[in-house]
């Protein structure tokens, strides 16, 4: 058996994501839709496990709205809604993608979702992760488009977003079997057959992660440090979660650069094809496998 907190938080999660759903649309602040996400998931009893992800046509992950964020859904866009939740560090992690742009990329959407399915239909204790990356990659091939292979699913552990096992989308050399219990978040990606199939880094990054603490830092930098490892544990967190004096300071950047936080940068498909991503968190059962992040 998983705790109890995993249900209750996955269900918070497809409650919050099926009413973005509704909520979004061109022409609205990206920043609302994050605050909106994220509000709800506390409002319903959940915390976020991560900062909002609205990623938008080439980009496949970690774009979250820095504070006073004055960017908006565009017309024609493809649009990434990635989110987490978690009780007592018990995490659920589900995405969706929403088409405003042109028809085709409905097939997009269709394709990473069929993918997902493909998932989770075939895995149960003892079956090869490398298998399910096969499969997945064979199921987005079927609809003439291409997965993104360095983005993958990933095992799940209390206030550990991406512990241990990953979960790719392609055909791999990755070892490992599932088992019983085990908690996953598994989400292919899908762009177009002429695209790179892989991610590269942006220059920016918006959202952070404490790695460790360091003996002998000076005042100015072991508070912050410390009020960061309290507040989030090791779950990510961006720059609008932290009082305001932080906005404006080279504080953040400075613990990066010295190995206390680690930056996640906005990633990119590599020759900016469209990218669209289907998400649900699973536990593995003794004859399959069961999604927590349904209603």
């Amino acid at each position: 058996m998983i705790p109890e907190e995993y249900y209750k938080a996955g269900n918070i999660l497809a409650k919050t994501i099926n009413k973005t759903r509704d909520l979004i649309k061109p022409g609205i602040n990206i920043l609302e839709i994050c605050e909106f996400i994220e509000g709800e998931i506390e409002k319903l009893g959940a915390k976020p496990s991560f900062p909002a992800n609205i990623d938008i046509n080439e980009i496949g992950a970690h774009y979250t709205s820095p504070p006073n964020d004055k960017s908006k859904i565009p017309d024609n866009s493809v649009v990434k809604i990635d989110a987490g939740s978690h009780i007592n560090g018990y995490i659920n992690d589900m995405a969706i993608t929403i088409n405003f742009g042109e028809k085709k990329y409905d097939k997009y959407i269709e394709a990473a979702e069929a993918a997902l399915a493909t998932a989770i239909n075939h895995i149960k204790p003892g079956v090869k992760v490398d298998l399910i990356g096969e499969l997945v990659e064979k199921k987005i091939k079927s609809y003439d488009l291409k997965p993104i292979s360095n983005l993958s699913g990933h095992q799940l552990k209390q206030y550990n977003l991406h512990a241990g096992q990953s979960i790719p989308s392609v055909k791999s050399n990755e070892e490992g079997y599932f088992k019983i219990n085990e908690v996953y978040a598994l989400e292919p990606f899908v762009t177009d057959k002429s695209a790179a199939g892989r991610v590269k880094s942006g220059n920016e990054a918006y959202i952070y992660q404490f790695i460790k603490r360091k003996k002998n830092l000076i005042k100015f930098l072991a508070q912050p440090a410390d009020e960061i490892r309290r507040k989030f544990n090791r779950l990510p967190f961006c720059l609008r979660w932290l009082p305001e004096k932080y906005h404006t300071s080279d504080i953040i950047k400075r613990l990066t650069s010295i190995g206390i936080l680690h930056a996640y940068p906005v990633l990119i498909e590599a020759r900016k094809g469209v990218v669209a991503q289907a998400e649900k968190t699973i536990v593995v059962t003794s004859d399959g496998c069961e999604v927590l992040t349904g209603l």
